[in-house]
């Protein structure tokens, strides 16, 4: 995947928080880390008005896993894919 996504350059002298939110939150988030450096690891974000999660140093590509299972009216999961470099 990696050669077909365009880094988004961070600077690299700060710590920075991601914030992901949505327009009707999901019930749960998970984002995994896949790096060349380091096995993929995968993290928890945790919120109610919005998720947050840390940005590591170095280039990572980004999976967002998002579920939606407690709505009558409609559910499901998405995947979200981004290339960041800090």
């Amino acid at each position: 995947l990696k050669g077909f996504m365009t880094p988004l350059r961070l600077p690299n002298e700060q710590e920075l928080t991601a914030y992901l939110t949505w327009e009707v939150m999901p019930d749960s988030v998970s984002v995994r880390f896949l790096g060349e450096e380091v096995p993929t690891e995968r993290q928890s974000a945790d919120g109610a008005d919005c998720y947050t999660m840390q940005m590591k140093d170095g280039e990572y590509i980004y999976e967002v896993y998002a579920e939606w299972n407690s709505y009558e009216q409609y559910g499901g999961r998405v995947y979200y894919g981004f290339c960041m470099e800090k």
